[in-house]
């Protein structure tokens, strides 16, 4: 008979968790590259070309017709983004979570709901994410004991199951609540920037909104559309987290586990995503909190 830490330990439990990384990261990249060309070719575009070389700054030749052309480029963007990048990133990320879903399965030793989920992942689609994963990666040792080893230490597998959800709510609920500060932060600092730029360039108002408030709209909208999913998300994600901890002392049954299972399953398929940089910078951090919280509750659970 396996015991949790060798099930979540397993092969493969760990392909699994390097496969949905790898979807994760591939969405994030495609995010980032839009955002890049969408923002800051664009800000650069408006706010440094155009009123360099149309207002012949700096000796510079005017380029005849540069806005038409900027226009011509984000509409482009924008189609783009409509037939090719929401979509991409809708997939990848809905895979991912289908992929955490069944590692989550596999180590709870819970049934698969095909009503919320919908079919299993596919093997092949796990195996190629995971090759993948392993040609930019040769240590998987963050993988290893994803959930703090010692909820073992309990006896009842449903709390044992609870004790996990209850590290994924309270991990993505606290990575979520600081990305999103962040988020606003560079909002705010956009559209500062576009108005004192604005203002040192002696723009009018109708080329402050064509150079630098329209161009810089993607970014503020990401930034805001993001913070908002994530405040909602991580609200809903305490509450959940509150109810597991309320609940950790009384009887659990396996239709409790499947009902926050869900839930999760729900959260990540559509959640904002967080980039890779700064889950890597702060995933200690979160680690190290989350494992102490979780110690303390197995400690009062076994006693």
């Amino acid at each position: 008979m396996t015991t949790f830490n060798d099930r979540q330990n397993s092969q493969e439990a760990i392909e699994s968790l390097c496969a949905q990384s790898q979807l994760y990261t591939d969405a994030k990249i495609t995010l980032g590259i839009y955002l890049l060309l969408s923002v800051v070719v664009v800000l650069f575009l408006n706010l440094i070309l155009v009123p360099f070389t149309q207002h012949s700054l700096f000796g510079l030749t005017p380029i005849e017709g540069l806005s038409d052309y900027i226009t011509l480029y984000t509409f482009i963007l924008a189609l783009i983004e409509l037939f090719f990048v929401k979509r991409y990133i809708k997939s990848k990320r809905e895979n991912a979570a289908k992929i955490q879903e069944y590692f989550d399965c596999l180590t709870y030793k819970l049934e698969w709901n095909n009503i919320v989920a919908g079919d299993k992942p596919d093997l092949e689609l796990i195996n190629k994410a995971y090759k993948k994963y392993l040609k930019r990666h040769n240590n998987l040792s963050s993988f290893h004991n994803w959930y703090t080893p010692n909820i073992s230490d309990v006896t009842d597998e449903n709390k044992i199951n609870f004790l996990c959800q209850r590290e994924n709510l309270s991990w993505d609920s606290d990575q979520r609540m600081g990305f999103s500060k962040l988020l606003g932060g560079c909002a705010m600092f956009v559209l500062l920037s576009c108005f004192i730029a604005g203002y040192n360039l002696g723009l009018d108002l109708k080329q402050y909104l064509l150079f630098l408030l329209i161009p810089s709209w993607p970014a503020v909208s990401y930034a805001y559309s993001s913070y908002a999913e994530n405040k909602d998300t991580v609200q809903e994600k305490r509450i959940l987290k509150t109810l597991i901890q309320d609940k950790l002392e009384d009887e659990i049954t396996k239709r409790d586990v499947r009902l926050i299972q869900d839930v999760l399953y729900n959260s990540r398929k559509s959640a904002a995503l967080i980039f890779d940089w700064y889950y890597g910078y702060y995933r200690d951090i979160n680690q190290e909190g989350v494992s102490k919280a979780t110690a303390q509750l197995v400690r009062k659970l076994i006693s």
